[in-house]
């Protein structure tokens, strides 16, 4: 089944505004908590795009914690390759950094990474999962989006047949 759309006409001239529109029907479609057999019929531009999406989303809505503890975790790995293929490699190291704290075995059931979570030594008022630290930066390295809306938008540019049905 081809996951690839029509290009949307009048796609929003703001940064981000390409990328949202190859990528948010593809979210819509697969949801927060994909199945390997729907992140395999995605294309590797899609892949990269939809873990990128989740990954900012949870980790902004409450940190790695939550994008870790929630079904989207499973995408942590695929967020790396995204980051990495639209050119941020600064974030790709953060969400690297905060998978190595599960050790040599990212689990990729939910509730097994709340356990792996719970055991993780914790400096003193730290949440679960102790990640505090890298929410911070994976915050600061983001800023305001601006960067990576650009990135993810010269990403969708470069590969277009990776999210649109050819016109032709």
């Amino acid at each position: 089944m081809s996951t690839l759309i029509p290009k949307p006409a009048g796609i929003d001239p703001k940064p981000g505004g390409l990328a949202h529109a190859a990528i948010h029907p593809v979210v819509m479609r697969v949801g927060n908590g994909p199945t390997p057999e729907e992140l395999h019929e995605l294309t590797p531009g899609q892949r990269s795009l939809y873990s990128i999406y989740w990954c900012v989303y949870e980790v902004c809505n409450g940190g790695f914690r939550q994008f870790f503890g929630n079904p989207t975790g499973v995408v942590a790995h695929e967020a790396v390759i995204g980051f990495r293929a639209v050119g941020s490699l600064q974030l790709a190291s953060v969400v690297e950094t905060a998978i190595a704290k599960f050790g040599p075995i990212f689990p990729a059931d939910e509730g097994r990474r709340w356990d792996a979570m719970k055991r993780m030594p914790l400096k003193k008022d730290e949440r679960i999962g102790g990640f505090d630290d890298l929410d911070d930066r994976f915050y600061e390295v983001l800023a305001d989006g601006v960067a990576l809306n650009q990135m993810r938008d010269r990403y969708v540019s470069e590969h277009p047949s990776g999210f649109f049905r050819s016109t032709k």
